[in-house]
């Protein structure tokens, strides 16, 4: 960055400030900045690059790379969770244009102090460049050896595995879905910028333009990209509302089908400089690219060549897709476990059928012996330890030990898990998926909330994705947004058409949220429909009891004996069950449900899992103790809540409404822990709804065709 004068100086000191006010605010950018200066975009542009040398986007990447190296050279905080913090929410695209300025990787700044030498100024381009083709030459002589050496391995060890595939690739038409005439230039000059910036890539081929436009007329894309040998597809739509154009690409690999890359870009358009705006996307387009082919060996592969593996393992998926779609179909599950034994039979080097056994044996945990569910989860790992002999760092195995450490309470360490592989794979959806699973065992909602929308984003059809809308769900409902819970919850009965999810999702949030009556009044419809429904049943009988509904507690009493359904963010109705009991004057009945709950909670604290570290054991512990009279102890279990970082609502509504607290309901202790934990429920309401009006993401979201 050169400065030439004192005024100068005052002015590029004046952005610094703002932008650095900015910092975390990933959506700043060239038109905020201009805004908050009183200045057209245009004239801060021509200002900056006349006093500084480079454009304005430029600028502020640099001053969010500066604050960047500071935190990575400063504190111990993780790649990911400084790109956050500098602005970036793509960790790939934070690591390229570090290295750009910087000249040396993220990872190495604890140890570098050097300043920016790989900056674009006007001056000495010619010298740089000349520095890097020597060092690029050096590098691709090393990376010779290194590959024949690798291939010479792989002859041996991974013969089965497919080849590489070449990358070749093809950039498509954008498709303007708002179909405004005016639009079509500036995305047809945005496409060339992208096909001449990705055409720097010195690994890459990319198709000339003259011959993609003979062909582009097929309504097939996939089936001309195979007839021209084409192996990478980049595709983009457009959709402007109100002055505001958002343009999304994917990149998809032909022959598998799987999207590798994704990134979704918006501009307001009454800025009067289109070409920065098409600049600026294709720059971040090439850096993102090119990340994408060199990180794909990360990824374990997801096929076998071994024809009987293939399809054993084809059969399992299959099984899995539909396991995925009914949770509680045990027969699924078993069927898919059979079949990726058998595909590992047939090829014992294919890493994914030992991660996916990984993965049922951490859906097995679900269970009430508290024992065995921590012993599932060690099997897990077992399996998780084998996928990574045959395929050492590889996903989605980081994702299994991510999980597992989480259900056993070591959040610190599934966090390090996920965000490690985030810093090496940042556009996987199915990462952010795994890192709000963690936050939401913490019941940091607001985080959980956060990294679906991220994970939303880099999805192509983001309304097919059942894991993350129900999981939306879930954590919009844990902090007071019904009605985003309910039509995430759509969203996942538009794709499994399980009415009995929706309606009992729908009724646990309006019961969690003060609307009681209303819940046990939309589960009756179900329930006269279908009285055998276990969780149905259970949930009657759990707000019945919570709203003191004599005849319907007996009722469903009687139902929900000897069933047990688990649900990590819902009530168990044993305890319940117990007060019941008691009530009845059925001492030895009631003690048996009592007694074996209190075990149950204390056996969890005893080997510190998920549910103990966040203190559900404690406010259950308090519950039982209180219901028999054991008020000291109850108060004692009670006052550890306040410990808690984070607070759902289900705990406030269970405070203010749960019989089995009654007995302690009016000590001045018990209403200090309820004030505690409702201001550390507003807290994260509160962040989550200034995310939302932050980023829009509700709105972008919600509005599905």
């Amino acid at each position: 960055m050169t400065v030439t004068s004192k005024k100068g100086e005052d002015f590029i000191g004046q952005l610094t400030e703002v932008i650095e006010a900015n910092l975390k605010n990933d959506q700043f950018g060239v038109n905020e900045l201009a805004k908050k200066l009183g200045m057209e975009r245009s004239t801060l542009h021509r200002k900056i690059s006349k006093i500084a040398n480079v454009s304005v986007s430029q600028f502020i990447s640099q001053v969010k790379l500066k604050h960047a190296k500071e935190l990575l050279q400063q504190t111990s905080l993780s790649i990911s969770d400084v790109a956050f913090d500098s602005g970036f929410h793509s960790v790939t695209y934070f690591s390229k244009c570090f290295h750009d300025y910087f000249g040396y990787s993220p990872g190495e700044a604890k140890n570098r102090s050097t300043e920016p030498v790989l900056i674009k100024e006007k001056s000495g381009i010619l010298e740089k460049q000349k520095i890097a083709l020597v060092a690029s030459m050096f590098i691709i002589f090393i990376l010779i050896v290194l590959f024949i050496f690798h291939e010479k391995i792989n002859l041996n060890l991974f013969s089965k595995q497919p080849k590489e595939l070449e990358k070749t690739v093809a950039v498509l038409p954008i498709k303007d879905i708002s179909q405004i005439e005016e639009n079509e230039l500036f995305l047809s000059g945005l496409r060339n910028e992208i096909i001449n910036n990705l055409g720097t890539i010195e690994f890459i081929t990319l198709i000339s333009p003259i011959k993609f436009l003979e062909e582009e007329k097929s309504h097939n894309p996939i089936q001309w990209a195979k007839k021209l040998k084409i192996n990478y597809l980049i595709e983009g739509t457009s959709q402007t509302i109100n002055r505001n154009m958002k343009v999304r690409f994917l990149m998809t690999n032909v022959i598998t089908g799987k999207i590798v890359w994704s990134a979704l870009f918006d501009s307001d358009q009454t800025s009067e400089d289109p070409l920065i705006f098409q600049n600026e996307i294709s720059q971040i387009m090439r850096r993102e690219v090119k990340a994408t082919f060199l990180n794909q060996d990360i990824w374990a592969p997801q096929t076998t060549s071994n024809l009987a593996a293939n399809k054993s393992f084809q059969t399992a998926s299959h099984y899995t897709d539909l396991y995925a779609l009914q949770p509680e179909s045990v027969a699924y599950r078993q069927l898919a476990f059979r079949y990726y034994l058998e595909t590992i039979k047939h090829d014992p080097n294919f890493p994914v059928p030992y991660t996916r056994i990984g993965w049922f044996y951490n859906d097995m945990s679900r269970t009430n012996d508290v024992f065995l569910s921590d012993s599932y989860l060690d099997t897990a790992l077992i399996w998780y330890e084998k996928s990574e002999k045959v395929h050492f760092n590889g996903f989605p195995g980081t994702h299994l030990k991510s999980q597992v450490m989480s259900l056993k309470g070591e959040f610190d360490e599934a966090l390090r898990i996920i965000k490690k592989g985030i810093d090496k794979i940042p556009h996987e959806p199915s990462s952010y998926r795994q890192l709000a699973f963690v936050y939401a065992c913490r019941e940091n909602y607001s985080k959980a909330v956060e990294s679906l929308f991220f994970a939303l984003e880099l999805r192509e059809d983001p309304y097919s994705d059942i894991w993350t809308n129900r999981g939306l769900s879930t954590y919009f409902n844990a902090v007071g947004f019904t009605e985003e819970a309910e039509s995430f919850m759509q969203f996942v009965l538009n794709i499994n058409n399980d009415s009995v999810e929706f309606i009992t999702q729908k009724a646990w949030s309006l019961y969690c949220n003060g609307n009681p009556e209303k819940a046990v009044n939309y589960l009756m419809e179900l329930y006269k429909k279908d009285s055998t429904q276990i969780k149905v049943n259970q949930y009657l009988f759990i707000f019945n009891f919570m709203l003191g509904n004599e005849k319907e507690i007996e009722k469903f009493a009687q139902k929900v004996e000897g069933t047990y359904y688990f649900d990590a963010f819902q009530p168990n109705p044993k305890g319940c069950l117990g007060w019941y009991y008691l009530h009845k004057g059925q001492n030895e009945k009631a003690m048996a449900y009592i007694n074996a709950e209190i075990k149950r909670n204390q056996d969890l604290n005893s080997i510190h899992n998920y549910q103990s570290k966040n203190y559900s054991t404690s406010h259950n512990l308090a519950c039982l103790y209180a219901t028999i009279g054991e008020n000291e102890k109850a108060l004692e279990y009670l006052k550890t809540l306040t410990n808690k970082e984070f607070c759902p609502v289900w705990y406030i509504t269970s405070l203010k409404t749960n019989p089995m607290l009654d007995n302690i309901r009016n000590t001045a202790e018990f209403q200090d822990v309820l004030k505690n934990l409702e201001q550390k429920y507003q807290n994260e309401h509160q962040l989550v709804a200034q995310f939302l009006r932050d980023t829009e993401k509700e709105k972008h979201f919600l509005e599905h065709p």
